[in-house]
């Protein structure tokens, strides 16, 4: 590629805000010519890099603006420590299948039962969804 039209498109690409596609252009550019990638398929690679970026950089976002007190997953989350948790149910909701019904939970309960730390682990769960 000549130095003008990749400057230009360099330019482009940070007039657009598409950061993660400037990032990885040289490399993809390189990949679709060794592996003889049609014009389309180079295209969506790049797509799905700029994509995959906006939605962790949008994840990580939210999660800071949640102020969540600590970070946990609910693999790391101990069920025998909080026994009137039901896993069994926590982990269904965990699949989301509420959000895709566009049903709302609500986790109701005095000080210290449990409840702060199920919900950032689902909404962690949510976030790699």
């Amino acid at each position: 590629m000549s130095e003008v039209v990749y400057e230009r498109v360099a330019s482009a690409l940070q007039r657009l805000k598409l950061t993660r596609l400037a990032q990885c252009l040289d490399a993809l550019a390189e990949e679709a010519a060794t592996h003889k990638l049609t014009y389309l398929e180079f295209l969506d690679r790049l797509l799905e890099a700029e994509i995959v970026a906006r939605s962790a950089r949008d994840v990580a976002m939210k999660t800071k603006l949640a102020h969540f007190p600590f970070v946990k997953t609910l693999d790391q989350f101990d069920f025998a420590a909080q026994p009137s948790i039901n896993e069994r149910q926590v982990r269904e909701l965990a699949t989301m299948r509420f959000v895709a019904h566009g049903e709302n939970i609500l986790l109701l309960g005095p000080p210290g039962v449990g409840k702060t730390t199920p919900t950032e682990c689902l909404y962690r769960e949510h976030g790699r969804s």
